[in-house]
């Protein structure tokens, strides 16, 4: 997520709100291999977020995670209907 003054996200927050924002978002490297593939391949230093995503991007985000939930949950009470049905 890479704010810059023209941003429409940063147009409405406050240099303390964009920092905060900033150290929220990246991830920190906790060993040297995080590291490396940081700086040297490319990994990204952020998190995504999703609000700032174009809305077919988001809807699809949100679609994906509802979906897999539901899956999970339709799992879990599989797992118990069998339980009490055997």
């Amino acid at each position: 997520m890479n704010h810059d003054k023209n941003s429409p996200v940063s147009s409405h927050m406050t240099s303390g709100q964009q920092l905060k924002l900033k150290e929220i978002c990246e991830i920190p490297s906790f060993n040297s291999v995080t590291e490396h593939y940081q700086h040297v391949l490319g990994a990204p230093q952020q998190t995504a977020d999703l609000n700032s995503m174009p809305a077919p991007i988001r809807i699809f985000g949100y679609l994906f995670y509802s979906v897999l939930a539901s899956c999970i949950i339709l799992f879990i009470i599989s797992l118990i209907y069998r339980q009490i049905h055997s």
